[in-house]
């Protein structure tokens, strides 16, 4: 949320900075185009050129501080006291230190507004008592003179409008700040209702697969245990019965669970004199795929039997017998 709002904020800095670019020519040009009226080009170059420098080397060289806006802000008062001597005091000319305020407002600092709110108190103070003192060429007001009441309440007007706009910065970053971070907040719940809704989904995909796959194996186990002959699956490693089908009871003549509780069942069954046959079949597992053993048994009521038997041997990525098959 952090680095959501800090590029906010370089965004309505980098278009407040556009804006400010416009702001500054249109204030350069009104003092060339005064200097057609009173004469005062020098003032214009001279003052409005050492604003412009002012303000654009800060904005060069420190352009990831806030510094080159304090600058800005100051610069927008010296061009007010500009205005309002080359129109040699023109009352009217003072509205332009509001329009200043007003445009620093889209930084949204109310910080901006105290330099402009100081070159303007120091500048009126310093200049109205110049001209009440009786330097000629002060060009700070047409009246004949400004008394001290007059003065306080321009003051207390002009303090007025820079706290009002310095009021409106701050109340503008954060109703953006406020509406930005439920934005925010309203994507994220979003993106988890979606992921939610994913999940429920996949749940569901995977609870019809495992369904799937239940009436698959149950066909399988159907299948595997509906077969006359005896199908089987050996773990080689710990020499234990995966499986055995049910054909196994009337083989041999006992159950699943009796060949799967007793490992060494098969070598009780098999007929003594066929051990060593069995033995050379289970051996060439090991360079035949498929090997046939046919062999004697006991069965469980000690009847004698011949058995023909496939095994299929499977093997893992280091070439052990890891599993044998039959039937």
């Amino acid at each position: 949320m952090k680095t959501y709002l800090n590029e906010f904020h370089q965004q309505l800095k980098n278009r407040a900075d556009r804006l400010m670019n416009y702001f500054l020519a249109v204030y350069m040009l009104t003092g060339l185009l005064l200097s057609f009226f009173f004469d005062t080009w020098q003032i214009a170059f001279g003052v409005g050129g050492l604003c412009l420098i002012a303000y654009y080397s800060a904005r060069y060289f420190m352009p990831n501080t806030k510094l080159y806006q304090y600058v800005l802000s100051a610069v927008m008062g010296v061009f007010m006291a500009q205005f309002i001597y080359q129109m040699h005091g023109m009352f009217e000319m003072h509205f332009t230190a509001f329009i200043g305020s007003a445009i620093l407002i889209i930084y949204r600092n109310w910080k901006l507004q105290i330099p402009i709110a100081v070159v303007v108190i120091l500048h009126h103070a310093a200049f109205g008592y110049l001209q009440f003192v009786g330097f000629d060429k002060i060009y700070f007001t047409q009246l004949e003179v400004m008394n001290f009441q007059t003065f306080m309440i321009h003051i207390l007007l002009a303090t007025i409008i820079f706290f009002i706009s310095g009021l409106w910065s701050h109340n503008f970053k954060v109703t953006s700040e406020r509406s930005l971070t439920k934005s925010f907040e309203i994507g994220r719940l979003q993106t988890i209702n979606s992921q939610n809704d994913k999940l429920i989904e996949m749940t569901e995909e995977i609870k019809i697969s495992n369904q799937q796959l239940q009436k698959a194996h149950n066909e399988l186990a159907a299948i595997f245990n509906s077969v006359e002959e005896v199908l089987f699956s050996i773990n080689t490693k710990d020499r234990k019965l995966i499986h055995i089908s049910k054909a196994c009871n009337s083989v041999y003549g006992y159950t699943q669970q009796e060949f799967t509780e007793d490992p060494c069942i098969w070598l009780k069954l098999l007929h003594p004199a066929d051990r060593p046959l069995l033995g050379k079949t289970i051996q060439k597992l090991k360079t035949e795929q498929t090997c046939f053993s046919r062999h004697r048994i006991f069965t469980k009521e000690d009847d004698l039997h011949w058995i023909e038997m496939k095994l299929i041997p499977t093997w893992d990525a280091n070439n052990v017998l890891v599993q044998i098959d039959g039937i």
